[in-house]
């Protein structure tokens, strides 16, 4: 559990690198990114064992183990905390504070969406499922391939053929639709992308478990590159979805006082375990001070009220005061506010 790190002694290192795989010179980047990270460590005012616990990560970490992105948490004498992101996060990040950064870690999670994708054609499918951002499970259908073609024998025979033909599309479909089912079970599935023969597809469709079909998507793209990036747009925009569904609930209760903006109030509702969900965002920008207690006192404010209260950033002190309270955590990609990087539902 990510709440765990906070018992660690501090200070910590929180990086962030990006590690696309799409362009030539990927690799080399990459060792530009891990450098600069390091000497914005070094400039911080890390500690020798500490960046020598940052060059140990980097030379076991080579480019190729990611496609969007690695998180890092440091600190002397703990085993780094690593985590390869879902998808790209757009910017590299190295700081040095008594607080770690775990917006990263929580976005990228918050984005990996269980999905079962489907490639289908008139013998069976080839599925595969999606959980925290890798492929999680594959499974082939193979369906009977006796009079998979319709016949052009012509004359009488020639309907019969047909639709011998027709029943068994439509046969081996009803066995990949149970296949589908189950695994999209299996990994509690938010959505369903299937792609391939038109006619296969709809036979498919229609033998799917009524629970399935409000979160199936049927793509129209051809090879497997183009389904694999429309089926991560399909992710994407729930994603999103959700974050909007989520701030008009924030906007609505605020007139029953249910919610807040004010950014003083949030982190006096953390403290209190009056927090639902935390709404927060991090675009690494945002400097915005503040104070939390030492260990896991949850305890936060904009101000140092106590002798003990330790600094770091807004965002990261509220996040820490919600995961040690049980809050939910949603990082948006926006401001939920004017007032600042950071709302909340509360409980009361």
């Amino acid at each position: 559990m990510l709440s765990e790190l906070y018992q660690q002694q501090g200070p910590f290192a929180s990086v962030l690198v990006r590690t696309p795989s799409s362009v030539s010179d990927a690799a080399h980047r990459l060792e530009i990114r891990w450098k600069n990270a390091r000497r914005d460590l070094e400039a911080s005012g890390a500690s020798e064992p500490l960046l020598a616990e940052f060059d140990s990560l980097a030379a076991r970490v080579e480019h190729g183990h990611s496609t969007g992105g690695i998180a890092a948490i440091l600190s002397k004498g703990s085993e780094p905390y690593i985590e390869f992101l879902s998808a790209d996060p757009q910017r590299n990040e190295a700081r040095l504070g008594a607080i770690p950064t775990l917006t990263p870690f929580i976005s990228s999670r918050q984005s990996a969406l269980p999905l079962v994708v489907a490639f289908v054609d008139r013998t069976g499918a080839d599925l595969a499922a999606v959980t925290a951002g890798a492929i999680d499970d594959y499974v082939i259908v193979d369906g009977e391939t006796a009079y998979i073609h319709r016949g052009q024998q012509g004359g009488w025979s020639q309907r019969r053929y047909q639709q011998r033909a027709e029943n068994r599309w439509e046969s081996n479909a009803n066995e990949a639709a149970d296949a589908l089912a189950e695994l999209a079970g299996r990994v509690g599935a938010r959505r369903v992308c299937i792609s391939g023969d038109v006619r296969a597809v709809g036979f498919l469709v229609d033998h799917l478990p009524t629970h399935l079909r409000p979160i199936t998507v049927v793509l129209q793209e051809g090879d497997s590159e183009a389904v694999w990036a429309a089926a991560d747009r399909t992710i994407a925009e729930l994603v999103q979805h959700e974050s909007d569904d989520l701030l008009q609930a924030l906007n609505d209760r605020l007139a029953h006082r249910t919610a807040t903006t004010n950014q003083s109030d949030a982190l006096r509702a953390l403290g209190e375990g009056r927090v639902q969900t935390l709404v927060v965002h991090d675009d690494g920008t945002n400097e915005l001070d503040a104070w939390c207690g030492p260990g896991v006192d949850p305890a936060g404010s904009l101000h140092q009220t106590r002798e003990d209260f330790v600094r770091g950033r807004l965002v990261d002190v509220a996040v820490r005061s919600a995961l040690l309270t049980g809050a939910r955590v949603r990082v948006v990609s926006s401001p939920p506010s004017p007032e600042g990087p950071v709302a909340a539902l509360l409980r009361w």
